[in-house]
């Protein structure tokens, strides 16, 4: 530096790039970041950046410093420094200056974190700012200007009061009238709450529907084509704060919650310390409007992005359970104790926490953000994230001034504009205290057992299907289901939703699309002589017609039109059966209050309500109360069908996995017991418990609380009942206890099954141990087999009249059940046939057909095989598929899925590869789709047909396909016999290279070898022994590293892990013969 020339310092960056720190006027040296081409700097750290700052050899002393760390048990800090200052090792390299530098460099040690970390507790006191006399004198009436924008296709209600300067910002889920008078009454009772009385709201035409219920407030709309200024300016300044917060990010990518906090941070820093255009020098717009106090520094401790991990509160506490996780920084809760809300990289769910411990963020934890981001369809952010005022209708930046500087120009007439201003969090600041509670942004998948109709359209829950799915980046789960929480049907219910709130069916979409059109039409011309901060939007409202939420799958109508209002009207109108139980008395009126009543009185009668008075209830047992889901499902047959369940998904922080999970059957346990049936000619009957879930008792104290129309239908259902109604938010709420299991509960299904459990065990049935839906009993010395998937039963004995006694005995205790007897059955979605030659018959075509009908495109002749041999190869200049298509794919395959694994085995390995595809899903891939259509049309009517010869040989077949993928992965296949037809067939890619097609066959028996084992320990807890189990493998190499081991492993197999010689040790049990053959001895 040479301040005779120029008085700078020049930074010179190991990259090339040059960082020049000008002399301000009192002799300090600053550096223009808005010179800077993002992002040159970040003060956000890395485990590689801090690494860089230290020699080869001190970051390996370091690396050994850490691992002995560990390998001493992770004692604390000051006691492992100690260890090292008094040489307490012998024969130890690592210096005390090596431990110093591994926490410079990896920061604290994660597992210490998570293992040590206790709770803490703080009792800080605050009190609210006492607002000014003469502040309140002369400013006590506001003027708010408001309106709507986007980010990245994220809503935002934005408001700004005028000379108060106080800004709020709300994300929206729609625009509709509710929507905006909802979050416009909760700005103007902020204001009154601080003593403020809002007499004028200035906005843009679209708030026009909500002016007479905003008397007496006086709202003055824009024309069609002027905007108010001040909040549009406000818009463009919380652009300007948003890019200049993530010019630092390492994040290619955030997630929908990083964006909407993002956001909501921006608003609050603008609120947070005076404005010069302001009323006051000294008090922020905060204080004035909402009474928080300046700032706290000490709470000022961590930036937007910064990785941490955060306390866990377990309880009990007494367990090996993590202390901490991972999550992402995202803002202060501005509550007084100092907490920060974050994003846990576990869920991409929001939580907030008292205590954590900030780290250097490692690539892990930016890939797991980037993961989350991109399952959620979020761009890459290089260019900055997408300011709109509506969908493609950006937000430019025109003249852009920082609110510092110059936030209105104060002589602007107060009918020609709106004020400025914003609260925090949602409406920052109304409702975001100490115990805001972990909120969940994206998609929460359930995980779920191996068992069950594809008409749950579920590919996680089908058995053997993990390899599958881990390669398609877990494709989906549990999109509805009889024992969750009902998320499934609250996602069918967004159009539904759409629907209400516009007051639209099919007709009524054409009523408001026709008032848009004439409010548009009979707008006044412009004035060009008005003050406007930018070019004239058009207003379109399509947005109300998104397309996300139309996602049609034109099943029957292959030339739709493209009009949005058009294609809206058709959806609900002709594909949409089931809507919520507003819609549907709005569209049948009488009809559907009849079937909701029908619902209801059903519940009632069966117990599973009992009312309570609100007053009783404390504020946390009501914000914790169930949310009632009624739906009206209209049948093919034009029945109207009432439905009622919980919304549970409040429930899933509460309990532990192992107290919701239930146990489902098999589908290796259901064929196993059916061929036992078929062999021993047994009676089968199939029932179906109605109401199953009502039955059993619920064991906690949970609240359900309906509202609306509901409450009318259920005081006429029970007249008691209207004695706890009370008014919330101007609409009627009536509270009630469950004491029943009601479907969406996530207890119902585990209660259920324990009940149902408790009966057969009363009754002398034994649980088989490796299927607790499978139960024995014997009766009149033959045995009786009781088989269930929630409440469809399957009964088997040899005599007709122990099978009827069963039945009674389970009508009277669950009531009457829906039957079926004979040799011909339906049960999951099969049709079953009991053969006299002691085989059973699975046919499945109505899968089949509706699979090709949801195609929608002509299939073609059909085809002698699922697949042509090219079926692995990927084509990647392949065009991915439009939204509409990857749903029809993804439908398909899921159902195809399940059809695979019960009655059509010659879909495999078509399917479970296709299953991968599913996230990324192109054209080519739809080729493949209709190639496996077209042998399925030529070969719908083909069944399975499985037989035993007997039950003392079980003969089982693998083999690998050696580096067919297109990582060069092997495909493994395996399948097991009792003498005829295939089951517990497996199809699956192999989760890791192998060096050979020999160790690619090696670790396709240690794949396939648990189901062998299984079905011989079910087969052994059934009361049949084998005395023959053979597995037959053709590649010679394979059978000796199999049967010796190690033994027979040469220098080219040295490195196979000791875990694929499962069969060595297990393979030869003295109970029975076992063996692994050649070929010739097949």
């Amino acid at each position: 530096m040479d301040t005779a020339t120029k008085p700078a310092l020049c930074v010179h960056r190991p990259n090339g790039d040059i960082m020049k720190f000008t002399e301000y006027h009192n002799g300090l040296y600053y550096f223009e970041t808005a010179s800077a081409s993002p992002p040159q700097f970040t003060m956000l750290q890395t485990v590689a950046s801090n690494a860089s700052n230290f020699s080869r050899r001190e970051v390996e002393g370091a690396r050994a410093a850490r691992t002995l760390y560990r390998h001493l048990g992770r004692p604390s800090r000051r006691v492992f420094e100690l260890i090292l200052a008094n040489n307490l090792l012998r024969n130890c390299p690592i210096t005390l200056d090596d431990a110093r530098r591994a926490d410079k460099i990896f920061g604290s040690d994660i597992g210490m974190l998570k293992g040590v970390k206790g709770p803490s507790s703080s009792v800080p006191s605050t009190m609210p700012t006492t607002l000014p006399a003469h502040i309140m004198e002369s400013h006590h009436r506001v003027t708010l200007a408001m309106d709507i924008f986007y980010v990245n296709g994220i809503a935002f209600f934005h408001t700004i009061s005028r000379k108060l300067q106080f800004r709020t910002i709300a994300p929206i889920a729609s625009r509709n009238k509710a929507t905006l008078l909802l979050e416009t009454m909760a700005i103007i009772k902020l204001y009154q709450a601080r003593g403020f009385i809002v007499d004028n709201i200035h906005a843009d035409r679209e708030f026009e529907c909500i002016k007479n219920e905003l008397l007496p407030v006086n709202l003055n709309t824009t024309a069609a084509d002027d905007h108010v200024g001040e909040v549009e300016r406000s818009v463009r300044t919380i652009k300007e704060r948003v890019r200049a917060t993530i010019q630092g990010l390492l994040y290619r990518r955030l997630t929908v919650l990083m964006i909407r906090e993002l956001v909501i941070g921006a608003v609050k820093a603008l609120n947070m310390f005076p404005v010069e255009s302001g009323i006051s020098d000294t008090m922020s717009p905060r204080e004035l409007v909402v009474g928080t106090p300046k700032p706290d520094f000490n709470n000022l401790k961590l930036e937007f992005g910064a990785y941490a991990q955060v306390f866990e509160d377990n309880n009990p506490t007494n367990t090996m359970a993590s202390r901490m996780t991972g999550a992402i920084a995202l803002n202060h809760t501005d509550n007084i104790q100092g907490d920060y809300f974050f994003m846990s990289l576990a869920t991409g769910a929001r939580i907030s926490r008292h205590q954590w411990t900030e780290l250097p963020i490692s690539q892990e934890a930016i890939a797991r953000v980037e993961q989350l981001a991109e399952v959620q369809g979020q761009k890459l952010i290089q260019k900055g994230l997408v300011f709109e005022w509506r969908p493609e209708q950006p937000v430019d930046d025109g003249m852009e001034e920082d609110e510092d500087e110059k936030n209105e120009d104060p002589t602007l007439d107060e009918d020609e504009g709106a004020g400025i201003a914003v609260a925090e969090q949602a409406h920052v600041g109304l409702d975001d205290g100490e115990n805001a509670a972990d909120e969940q942004v994206g998609p929460v998948y359930d995980q779920g057992e191996a068992f069950g109709p594809a008409d749950v359209a579920n590919i996680e829950n089908i058995a053997e299907v993990d390899d599958e799915i881990d390669e398609a980046h877990e494709v989906s789960a549990n999109e509805s289901g009889e024992g969750g929480s009902a998320s499934g049907e609250l996602d069918v219910l967004k159009m539904d939703q759409m629907e209400e709130e516009q007051g639209a069916g099919s007709d009524g979409v054409a009523d408001v699309a026709g008032v848009i059109t004439d409010e548009v039409a009979a707008a006044p011309p412009a004035n060009t002589g008005r003050y406007s901060l930018r070019q004239s939007r058009n207003r379109t409202y399509e947005h109300l017609y998104p397309d996300h939420e139309i996602n049609l799958c034109t099943m029957g109508c292959k030339k739709l039109s493209t009009n949005l209002r058009e294609a809206h009207c058709c959806f609900v109108g002709y594909v949409m059966t089931q809507m919520t139980a507003t819609a549907g008395i709005k569209k049948h009126g009488e009809a559907a209050v009849e079937a909701l009543f029908k619902e209801l009185a059903q519940l009632d009668n069966e117990g599973v309500f009992v009312a309570l008075d609100a007053s009783k209830l404390n504020r946390q047992q009501r914000r914790q109360a169930l949310r009632a889901i009624n739906l009206i499902k209209e049948k093919r047959n034009g029945a109207l069908k009432g439905r009622t369940c919980a919304d549970g998904s409040i429930q899933r922080g509460l309990y532990d996995k192992a107290e919701t999970a239930s146990p489902t059957l098999s589908n290796d346990a259901f064929m196993l017991s059916l061929l036992i049936d078929a062999h021993e000619r047994r009676d089968i009957a199939v029932a179906d418990v109605v109401g199953a879930y009502l039955n059993a008792r619920m064991t906690d104290f949970v609240v359900m609380k309906l509202t609306g129309d509901a409450v009318d239908i259920m005081c006429q259902v029970n007249t008691s009942y209207a004695a706890f109604v009370t008014i919330e938010k101007g609409q009627k709420v009536l509270y009630v206890q469950l004491a029943r299991a009601l479907y969406g509960c996530v207890k119902s299904a585990l209660l259920w099954y324990e009940l149902f459990a408790s009966v057969l065990t009363e009754r002398g049935f034994k649980l088989n141990p490796y299927d607790p839906c499978v139960a024995n009993c014997s009766i009149n010395g033959k045995q009786c087999t009781v088989v269930w998937y929630v409440d469809d039963d399957k009964i088997s004995h040899v005599d007709p009249a122990v099978v009827t006694s069963i039945i009674k005995a389970i009508e009277e205790k669950f009531g009457k059940m829906t039957v079926s007897c004979g040799k011909n059955h339906s049960f999951l979605g099969m049709n079953i046939m009991l053969n006299d030659d002691r085989t059973a018959t699975i046919h499945m075509p109505s899968y089949l057909d509706e699979a090709m009908a949801e195609f929608g495109e002509e299939l073609g002749a059909p085809v002698g095989t699922p697949a042509t041999r090219e079926l692995f190869e990927e084509n990647t200049n392949a065009l991915p598929l439009c939204a509409e298509k990857q749903t029809k794919f993804h439908t398909i395959v899921a159902k195809l899925l399940y059809v695979a694994h019960q009655g059509c085995p010659d879909l495999q390995p078509t399917i479970p590869y296709l299953c991968t595809r599913v996230a990324n899903s192109n054209t080519q891939d739809w080729e493949k789709l209709r190639r496996l259509l077209r042998y399925i049309k030529g070969t719908q009517d083909l069944t399975l047909t499985l037989g035993a010869e007997n039950f003392l040989s079980l003969k089982s077949w693998v083999d690998a396909s050696y580096a067919v993928h297109s990582d060069l992965k092997s495909h493994i296949g395996g399948a097991m016999s009792l003498g005829r037809g295939a089951f517990c067939c497996k199809s699956a890619k192999q989760r890791l290279n192998t060096k050979s097609s020999t160790e690619a066959e090696l670790v396709g028996i240690s794949d396939y070898l648990p189901k062998i084992i299984w079905a011989r320990m079910f087969l052994e807890a059934q009361g049949l022994t084998l005395s023959d189990n053979v597995l037959a493998q053709d590649n010679q190499s394979a059978i000796q590293l199999a049967c010796n081991g190690r033994a027979s492993a040469g220098q080219k197999s040295r490195h196979i892990d000791i875990r694929f010689f499962l069969s060595r040790t297990v393979w030869c049990p003295k109970s029975y013969e076992s063996s692994i053959v050649r070929p010739s001895q097949w």
